[in-house]
């Protein structure tokens, strides 16, 4: 097996790969290296792929250069996802994306590599890697009945969306850059309330041109940020 660079965004075997394999979600597709590299000038992604003789994905691995005076330069797969599993299915094939990975950051000279990971957390057991739980995770599943998610719910939350079905509160799905912009304000509202700073505005421009409205022939949205 051979260890080969791939552009995501011209090379249809890399989304094909994340769309059948057991750990792929959105941050793996090619769309989200668009959204990162448009929206921020300090990022840059290098996507890792393990061949086999016939030239097929066997494993794979989607690796971004941060450069930050803040937090220093550093190699993150992936940077603005809570979690990006390298996409194997054995240990070996992680060894091999691994030791290509450490390679190119002590070629560049970088701090360290962040792999964040749940899924594949078993197939990773190689020494050179540090295990770090730092981070918490917030999620939902979605496979119980809709009764049965509300009512696991803690009662003040049953309660907020009671009052809110009442008072008419609705859900509308953003159609054009005026519906983005009024989502933005209330995001950045929210944020201030919080004490957390907002992303800029072309961040989420850039989502919707290249994750949500794709496959939808929506173009709405006007040139690239």
């Amino acid at each position: 097996m051979t260890i080969k660079l791939i552009d995501p965004i011209t090379d249809p075997r890399w989304d094909k790969f994340v769309e059948n394999h057991p750990f792929g979600w959105i941050c793996h597709l090619s769309g989200w290296k668009q959204v990162l590299e448009k929206s921020f000038k300090h990022m840059k992604g290098y996507y890792f792929a393990l061949l086999d003789n016939s030239g097929n994905i066997q494993a794979e691995l989607p690796i971004f250069e941060v450069k930050s005076w803040l937090t220093g330069n550093r190699l993150v797969s992936i940077p603005f996802a809570t979690l990006c599993d390298p996409l194997i299915s054995k240990s070996e094939e992680m060894a091999i994306l691994l030791e290509a990975v450490l390679e190119y950051s002590e070629e560049l000279k970088y701090s360290y590599v962040e792999i964040r990971t749940l899924a594949a957390t078993s197939l990773m057991q190689d020494i050179r890697l540090v295990n770090e739980n730092v981070y918490k995770y917030h999620y939902l599943s979605l496979e119980n009945e809709l009764e049965e998610i509300k009512n696991s719910f803690p009662s003040k939350t049953r309660y907020n969306i009671r009052r809110s079905m009442k008072g008419g509160l609705t859900v509308k799905q953003a159609e054009n850059e005026k519906d983005l912009l009024s989502f933005y304000d209330l995001y950045c509202k929210t944020r201030k309330r919080l004490s957390l700073p907002s992303q800029p505005y072309r961040y989420f421009k850039n989502l919707y041109r290249y994750i949500s409205s794709v496959g939808k022939g929506d173009s709405s949205f006007g040139g690239e940020e």
